[in-house]
């Protein structure tokens, strides 16, 4: 599956998909639900991210959910990988950059067990590819993906991050 078929979604907005971006996957739950899509997307280009209060903001009940998170990097070993079961995760560092881990779900084993309230469970896993997060990019990260966020990149440094979480059901 080609990025192509969705770059309408973005056109307009500064930075790229990375390419980590599960295509196929994004396009079997683009279908199910165009208009979520579109709203998140529509938020990301015309919302100025930067002057956004840190929070979490609703913008339809279980479909569609802001975070913007400011934090300082932490070093590897004080971050954990996390996956979701109800929601998709747009990631955009606005502000600062972060290294990001990805790994295969499948190969990953629970820490802490799934928190529904939350919608996460806290996992261990193995083979992890790490990439750099900046302004210049954003991630999709489906269920099947673990994915470890807020690492050091170089030095601990502030990030601006604005979490879009996509309602899957």
């Amino acid at each position: 599956m080609k990025r192509q078929r969705f770059e309408r979604l973005w056109y307009g907005w500064d930075p790229e998909p990375h390419p980590t971006i599960n295509w196929q996957m994004f396009s079997e739950y683009y279908d199910r639900d165009p208009d979520r899509w579109e709203n998140a997307f529509t938020f990301l280009k015309n919302t100025d991210l930067l002057t956004l209060d840190p929070g979490v903001y609703t913008l339809d009940v279980n479909r569609l959910i802001i975070l913007v998170q400011e934090y300082y990097t932490r070093e590897s070993a004080e971050t954990r990988f996390e996956a979701h079961q109800k929601f998709a995760d747009i990631q955009y560092v606005a502000e600062g950059t972060e290294k990001i881990g990805i790994a295969d779900l499948k190969y990953a084993r629970v820490v802490q067990p799934y928190d529904i309230k939350n919608d996460i469970v806290f996992l261990h896993a193995r083979d992890e590819q790490v990439y750099r997060a900046s302004r210049d990019n954003f991630f999709i990260f489906f269920p099947e993906d673990a994915h470890r966020p807020c690492m050091i990149d170089g030095a601990c440094t502030r990030v601006r991050k604005i979490v879009v979480k996509v309602g899957l059901a």
